[in-house]
Order: structure tokens, then C-alpha cells, then sequence
């Protein structure tokens, strides 16, 4: 018997994922509180009331929860032409990805 079919088991794992998550914006921001400009951050709970509402307005089939991620590599970046040669240096680049969240809202009607 596979525990994460149950639906208890499968909310506290969501839920212990977010604060997972939330651990380590916090520590960020304790780690980063003596930067001069530094903006603490937090993450906010699923407002699911508002995503179930949109989902039945818009009378969806399947609507996907997806959080923005913002990716920093920790280096300076080198951009070459196609020769080869040297372009630009981009220091400690950071890209943005909209990425899945696990949570899913499917219309029953979907299986029909």
C-alpha cells in the first residue's frame, strides 16, 4: 500500500514541502540581514479558494498552480562569439522559470 495515495498523506507531504521551502526563504534572509538594500522575503500560503474559483469560471478542464523561480548562477558568465572569442562577461547571471507546483485542479468531466 503506497501511503502517498492517501489523501491525508499526500496534503502533509505538500504540506511539509512548502515549509520546507519557507525554511530555507527564511534563512536567506537571516543569512543576508546585514546586506545594505537587502528586502526580506516570505512565501505566501496556496490561496486554493481563489485558484478553485478561477478554475470554475473559466470552466476548466485542468488548471496548474505554477511559482516563479528565479535561478542565480553563483559565477560570472562568459558569452563568446560563434568564432570563439571573447564577447561579454555577464557577472552572476539570473534567469526566471515559471515552474510546476504539484497541484493540479482537474475537471471530473476530463475522464468522460
Amino acid at each position: 500500500m503506497n501511503l502517498h495515495n492517501l489523501d491525508v498523506f499526500r496534503i502533509s507531504s505538500q504540506k511539509m514541502g512548502w515549509l520546507s521551502e519557507r525554511q530555507t526563504v527564511l534563512a536567506q534572509n537571516i543569512a543576508n540581514s546585514d546586506t545594505p538594500g537587502y528586502k526580506a522575503k516570505d512565501l505566501r500560503l496556496p490561496d486554493f479558494s481563489s485558484m478553485l474559483n478561477y478554475h470554475k469560471v473559466h470552466k476548466n478542464y485542468i488548471t496548474i498552480a505554477v511559482s516563479m523561480k528565479n535561478i542565480q548562477i553563483p559565477y560570472g558568465v562568459f558569452s563568446t562569439t560563434k568564432r570563439g572569442s571573447f564577447e561579454k562577461l555577464i557577472e552572476k547571471p539570473s534567469k526566471r522559470y515559471l515552474v510546476n507546483t504539484g497541484l493540479y485542479l482537474i475537471n471530473p468531466k476530463i475522464s468522460e
